[in-house]
């Protein structure tokens, strides 16, 4: 569907939902009374108030629905989603809009009762959606610098409030993905732009942020501005991020391609029989096109599936496989793009995979990508090279940029101690246990030549290290990333010079 299509639709809606809601009013208000009457539902100021539950599901629902935002499905949105505040008190969103893969926060919505007034000053006049802007930035500065006496509606300064401290209490990931913030009370809705400067910046936001639509008629008059401040695909990404060949050629634009590095899809899997388990990895290459500062994974699926060897000294046939299939594959995918004019770039010029590509990894921070890193970005902390799927098994992507694995044949250097865990606890840096099996989170154990049982060195890599989610022991001279990762402070590696 077109846009102009959609958002025909969406008015389409709106105005239905409106008409059902204002012939269906005088029932609802009615059967509200009935209830206050039996005690079955909280009296207000105004036993005719009409509360928020039945606003929500007549005329919020449906305009969350109409923009894609289905309150049904708890993949999209979750209703009375909860936070805490800084005194660890619980907090309650009505409304949460989830980014598909990471579940981090897009939208969040505030409802009120369909009664609620629009923001003014104490006895002061209605105002028009400009006025109810500049009247809502100045509350909110006066909000960040403790004063009290806002000009604004008590009511309002406290809604305003709350918002803040809703804001205020994402984690980082949350903050980088917050989109919108919404206050609504069905026949007016309040939209305000980047949520996280306009609520926890210094000083009063942009008037530009904040947006008003008045009333029933001003919604419906300005509904494309609405469609386009609110409209999920607009938000959020939806499309996946890796891609079949078939699929490639639906969602990229040949000519829109800016360079492309070379990568792995590597799955964890539990294999066996009853009694006894144990982990096998699959590998596929893969080929990350960047297109629009977006990473799109190009999978050979149809391919076979090579195994990552359990004895790590066969790593070596595995790499020239991989490597054999990956180039037949890249050469054969960039004629059918009309891209052979295309070579991988080197590792250290990807610039991470964004915040809201791949399931969320607790703890680990986010940044924003784009294409290629430039010479600002020279520490590599932050940036995610390895990032899962989204799928239901253990199943990342890594990019290796011009190699065709994470990991190398042999480690370099001379042989250390601290790849068998007795050694490493006779120094002193090892962990309590030794690691005894394959995981999903580490493909090596103690006594393999390429594990790491130094346990002080796994504390101090940190977020430094590109591929822990799915090699948490992997000595690092057997990592293509080393260089990378210690690129200012090698001399602090334990390993034999």
């Amino acid at each position: 569907m077109s846009e102009e299509a959609a958002i025909a639709a969406f008015l389409r809606v709106l105005r239905s939902a409106f008409e059902f809601f204002q012939a269906e009013e005088l029932n609802v208000r009615s059967q509200y009374a009935r209830d206050v009457g039996r005690g079955d539902a909280p009296s207000g100021a105004d036993d005719d108030e009409l509360l928020e539950r039945p606003t929500r599901r007549f005329l919020i629902d449906r305009m969350m629905r109409a923009l894609d935002w289905n309150p049904d499905d708890p993949d999209q949105v979750v209703e009375e989603a909860r936070s805490w505040d800084p005194e660890e008190e619980r907090l309650y969103f009505d409304y949460l809009g989830l980014a598909p893969r990471t579940r981090a926060p897009v939208v969040l919505v505030e409802a009120k009762a369909y009664d609620a007034g629009a923001p003014r000053q104490p006895r002061g006049a209605h105002l028009d959606a400009r006025a109810m802007a500049e009247l809502i930035s100045g509350a909110i500065a006066d909000l960040k610098s403790g004063r009290r006496d806002h000009p604004i509606l008590a009511e309002w300064a406290e809604w305003l409030s709350d918002l803040r401290t809703y804001v205020a209490s994402l984690d980082t990931l949350g903050r980088s993905t917050l989109r919108r913030v919404v206050s609504t009370a069905g026949r007016w809705v309040v939209v305000f732009e980047e949520p996280v400067d306009v609520f926890t910046g210094d000083g009063a936001p942009n008037v530009g942020l904040i947006h008003w639509f008045v009333s029933l008629e001003n919604v419906l008059d300005r509904h494309a501005a609405l469609f386009r401040l609110l409209h999920r695909p607009r938000l959020i990404d939806t499309l996946p991020l890796t891609l079949s060949v078939a699929e490639a050629h639906e969602v990229l634009r040949s000519d829109e391609i800016s360079c492309i590095f070379r990568g792995v899809v590597v799955v964890t899997r539990e294999s066996g029989g009853s009694r006894r388990t144990y982990p096998t990895r699959s590998v596929w290459p893969a080929l990350i096109a960047i297109s629009a500062n977006r990473p799109f994974a190009i999978v050979d699926y149809d391919g076979q599936a090579l195994e990552d060897p359990r004895d790590p000294t066969k790593l070596a046939d595995l790499i020239a496989a991989l490597s054999a299939n990956g180039l037949k594959f890249e050469t054969r995918l960039l004629q059918m793009l009309g891209r052979a004019d295309l070579g991988p770039r080197p590792v250290h010029e990807f610039a991470g995979f964004p915040p809201d590509l791949g399931r969320r990894e607790a703890g680990r921070p986010s940044i924003a990508a784009i294409a290629v890193a430039t010479d600002e970005q020279a520490d590599t902390g932050n940036r995610r090279f390895a990032v899962h799927t989204g799928g239901r098994h253990p199943e990342y992507l890594v990019v290796t940029g011009e190699n065709w694995f994470c990991k190398t044949a042999a480690p370099v250097g001379p042989a250390c101690d601290f790849h068998e865990w007795p050694r490493a606890r006779n120094q002193g840096v090892a962990a309590p246990q030794p690691v005894t099996r394959r995981s999903e989170a580490s493909y090596t154990e103690s006594g393999d030549v390429i594990h790491c049982a130094h346990e002080e060195l796994r504390a101090f890599r940190g977020v430094r290290c590109k591929i822990d989610v799915l090699e948490s022991h992997l000595c690092c001279r057997a990592c293509i990333y080393s260089q990378l990762c210690w690129s200012i402070d090698a001399d602090r590696l334990p390993c034999p010079p």
